[in-house]
C-alpha cells in the first residue's frame, strides 16, 4: 500500500498526485467520484461515464436508423402498457359452489344505485 500526501486549500480544492493521476489514466478536466463506504473508507475512482459524450454507444446499436417521431411513438407505446398493464389478481376457492354462482352474478351486473325511501315520522 502507498500513500500520497496532499492539502487541501481554502476553496476546498486538491491537487492529486502524479502517481495517482497516472495511475487512474487522469489528465486535466477528467472528473473523479469520491466514494465513501458503510464502514467509513473513502475511495477515489473514475467514473464510467464521466460525460454525456462518453455514453456514445453504450446502449448498443439499432437494426435500422430510427426517426424522432418513430421513437416518440415507441416510448408513447411503452408508457402505456406499463400503465394499463393487467394488475394480478387473487383467486379463492370458495367452499360452496351456490356462493361462486352468486358472487359471478354479481360480478357481471352492474351495481344498482341504492335510494332510500322518506319515512314519515
Amino acid at each position: 500500500m502507498q500513500e500520497f500526501p496532499s492539502t487541501i486549500t481554502s476553496k476546498g480544492q486538491v491537487t492529486i498526485p502524479k502517481a495517482v493521476r497516472e495511475r487512474l489514466g487522469l489528465s486535466a478536466h477528467d472528473r473523479i467520484v469520491f466514494v465513501i463506504e458503510d464502514d467509513g473508507t473513502v475511495t477515489l475512482r473514475v467514473p464510467q461515464y464521466p460525460t454525456v459524450a462518453s455514453l456514445a454507444g453504450a446502449a448498443g446499436s439499432l437494426e435500422r436508423k430510427v426517426t424522432w417521431a418513430e421513437m416518440r411513438e415507441i416510448a408513447r407505446e411503452d408508457h402505456l402498457a406499463a400503465k394499463y398493464a393487467p394488475k394480478p389478481c387473487i383467486h379463492m376457492t370458495l367452499a360452496s359452489t351456490e356462493a361462486q354462482v352468486s358472487l359471478a352474478r354479481n360480478r357481471d351486473q352492474p351495481h344498482a344505485p341504492t335510494t332510500r325511501s322518506a319515512s314519515s315520522s
